[in-house]
C-alpha cells in the first residue's frame, strides 16, 4: 500500500494528471486510509481497554491495601483498649 501512496502524491505533484490515474489513485489510497483508520481505531480501543483493566486492578489493589491497613489498626486499637481495660496493679 506504501507504493499506492507513493503513486498517489506523485500524481498530486504532476502538472496534469490523467483524470482516470488519479481517480484510480485516489479510490486505491481511500481504501487504504480507510483500512489504515480501521486498524488505528482497533487499536486505541484495545489500548483503551487494557488501561481500563489496569486502572481496575490497581484500584483493587488500593483496596487490599486500605483494608489491610485499616485492619492492622483496628486491632492496634483493641490491643490499646485491652491494655486499658486492665486493673492497676
Amino acid at each position: 500500500m506504501e507504493k499506492v501512496f507513493k503513486y498517489f502524491c506523485n500524481l498530486l505533484n504532476e502538472q496534469n494528471p490523467d483524470v482516470e490515474e488519479f481517480r484510480y489513485a485516489f479510490e486505491r489510497f481511500g481504501k487504504w486510509m480507510h483500512h489504515h483508520s480501521k486498524a488505528e481505531e482497533a487499536i486505541f480501543k484495545i489500548a483503551k481497554r487494557n488501561d481500563h483493566q489496569f486502572h481496575i486492578e490497581n484500584s483493587g489493589m488500593q483496596e487490599m491495601n486500605m483494608l489491610s491497613e485499616n485492619s492492622t489498626t483496628s486491632s492496634e486499637r483493641q490491643r490499646s483498649l485491652k491494655k486499658n481495660d486492665k486493673p492497676d496493679e
